[in-house]
């Protein structure tokens, strides 16, 4: 989509190359909701190495019943691009639709390396501590804040 060209995959090629691997993964979901027939596996190929994508990229599995991918509707996704930022416990800390300032992006995820051991989920200022970094409404709606998802639970569901 033009937005994940112009913003979503700069921003991730940006953090992909700015943190330690040991700290920060990223991966892509290439995630088709229109134009199936044009997006198959080859044009995804080409379409990486043309753009030099040096991360992971999934394909996101189409659905029987809906327009919706498995992947994108399990995370609640409204469109692309989405940034979805998960701790080291594999609990989604951020859902966001669109594009997100580059700084508030990077300051999240240096937070959330450096953050301690407490659990956040736990803490009685949790509403407090995520203020700012995203639609807390969405991110509370249905049980998405409570899901844990680890990165072999997420390749897994791909």
């Amino acid at each position: 989509c033009p937005g994940c060209v112009s913003h979503g995959l700069p921003q991730a090629m940006a953090i992909h190359d700015t943190f330690p691997a040991a700290d920060v993964a990223v991966i892509g979901i290439h995630s088709v909701f229109e134009h199936h027939n044009a997006m198959t596996p080859v044009a995804l190929e080409a379409f990486l190495y043309e753009y030099r994508i040096r991360f992971p990229v999934a394909v996101d599995r189409l659905s029987t019943t809906s327009n919706i991918p498995h992947t994108m509707e399990a995370f609640g996704m409204r469109g692309t691009p989405t940034l979805i930022i998960l701790d080291r416990q594999g609990r989604i800390r951020l859902n966001h639709f669109s594009r997100m300032d580059d700084l508030r992006v990077g300051a999240m995820i240096g937070q959330l390396v450096n953050e301690a051991a407490t659990d956040p989920y736990n803490n009685q200022n949790w509403e407090q501590y995520v203020a700012g970094w995203g639609d807390f409404n969405a991110m509370q709606s249905g049980s998405v804040e409570k899901q844990r998802w680890s990165r072999s639970t997420t390749a897994k569901a791909i």
